[in-house]
């Protein structure tokens, strides 16, 4: 799962949790405070946290962005 946020001193996060065995899992926070929000830079972000996990990734959770959308697709290609 991964939510894009802002604190409240305006600083931009992207958070990525693992559900696992009926509990979440917190896996890192990304800054992104000074980086445009690419569907290139998003998806890479995804790729990153999906190989660290490992193959048994079954579903992908995101916020409702449409930069999240379409890293979405270019994952499931």
């Amino acid at each position: 799962m991964c939510d894009d946020w802002s604190s409240r001193i305006r600083k931009a996060i992207i958070n990525f949790m693992i559900y696992c065995d009926r509990h979440m899992i917190y896996h890192t926070s990304v800054d992104i405070t000074n980086i445009r929000k690419t569907v290139d830079y998003i998806f890479s972000l995804m790729d990153k946290v999906i190989d660290e996990v490992g193959e048994n990734v079954v579903q992908i959770v995101t916020d409702n962005e449409a930069s999240f959308k379409a890293a979405d697709h270019l994952l499931m290609e």
